[in-house]
């Protein structure tokens, strides 16, 4: 094969049914109450925050996740910290296999640290979809066999609808960590929005959302009550 049929091949053709956003709704609908989501840089958290919109509105839309912006590959990393601040909270990182192979390190991390309420989904359509398309090759290797090597006590791969509910089925009632693979095909919406709020506005938003009763000061965020923590006297 020549150099120009190459180019004009797709390097990563689709394979399954699901577009990320389909796949997005269905994980992020799945989540109990007491969840709390980390999504990875680019298209996944644009899409989350449109799927929240839908949900809540645009004032309700944000206190539910982190959204992480311009920090591929540490979208696990965060979503760790914060299950280890969070004990009585279900943390799900909602990831990428570009982000996860960008910092492949953090499985080890997350996996030998053993902690119970972390639990990580990662959606993988085989390409860096957010900033062109190019081949990640994450359809070459398996990133469950990867997890459970690491440490993951189970990981399993789906990729209908119906596998992705019973996946998260599963997901939501086993003890971390654990993962969840969704394999997806690529491409996003030409008119997705982005997320109104700030990086930092959306990190105090989260991180104000507890049900600790010494905490006052509850504001109402599309139907869902928020309870921000009393700030500290100087």
């Amino acid at each position: 094969m020549c150099i120009r049929d190459r180019l004009e091949t797709d390097p990563c053709p689709d394979r399954y049914p699901l577009q990320r956003e389909e796949a997005i709704k269905l994980v992020a609908s799945a989540l109990p109450g007491n969840s709390m989501c980390i999504s990875t840089t680019g298209m996944p958290s644009r899409e989350l925050y449109e799927h929240r919109v839908e949900q809540y509105g645009v004032d309700g839309a944000t206190g539910r996740d982190f959204m992480c912006v311009g920090n591929m590959g540490h979208c696990s990393s965060i979503a760790l910290g914060l299950a280890f601040a969070q004990p009585n909270k279900n943390v799900v990182c909602v990831d990428g296999d570009g982000s996860v192979i960008m910092h492949m390190g953090s499985l080890v991390t997350a996996g030998t640290r053993g902690v119970s309420n972390f639990k990580h989904v990662v959606l993988n359509n085989g390409a860096h979809d957010s900033v062109g398309g190019q081949p990640s090759y994450a359809f070459d290797f398996s990133i469950p066999e990867v997890a459970t090597a690491a440490g993951y006590k189970e990981a399993r791969s789906v990729s209908t609808p119906e596998e992705i509910a019973a996946g998260m089925e599963w997901l939501n009632s086993t003890e971390g960590p654990v993962m969840l693979e969704v394999r997806i095909r690529k491409g996003a919406r030409s008119d997705l929005g982005r997320p109104k709020s700030s990086p930092i506005e959306n990190k105090d938003c989260l991180l104000y959302t507890s049900d600790a009763a010494d905490e006052e000061d509850s504001v109402d965020l599309g139907g869902r009550r928020i309870i921000k923590k009393k700030k500290k006297k100087k």
